[in-house]
């Protein structure tokens, strides 16, 4: 289980914090709870997106960890890898008190709508209205 915030879910939250710094102590931080999900939730999200079935591989950590010594981007992904290894669900009390409700498209919609943002062709029958 890890979190993946859908980016303009993620927006509108930043903007209603942004519009209520006055509810806001010195310093706070505070989650945005996007869509805790596992791999194969997000594989069957995509798969219905496109229509068709995908094949599940997954990331080659030792490659990465082997080059961090000489590549800073590596490096700096390695360091953050327990968020991938650690099951882990965000939430925050706190953010609904300050905005309000907290935006959540649903996980389908989410991921069709982003596959298209990056250039991906969705199935006719998901593409975003």
């Amino acid at each position: 289980m890890h979190e993946w915030a859908y980016l303009p879910d993620f927006a509108v939250a930043f903007v209603g914090v942004a519009r209520n710094l006055d509810k806001l102590g010195f310093y706070e931080a505070i989650n945005f709870p996007g869509h805790a999900i596992t791999d194969l939730d997000i594989k069957a999200a995509a798969e219905k997106a496109l229509g068709r079935k995908l094949k599940l591989s997954f990331m080659p950590w030792w490659v990465l960890r082997a080059g961090s010594p000489f590549v800073a981007m590596w490096r700096e992904i390695v360091s953050m890898s327990y968020l991938r290894f650690e099951a882990h669900r965000l939430v925050s009390a706190r953010l609904e008190e300050v905005i309000g409700e907290i935006p959540h498209t649903p996980l389908d919609r989410a991921v069709a709508e982003a596959m298209q943002d990056i250039g991906i062709a969705v199935a006719p029958s998901r593409q975003a209205a």
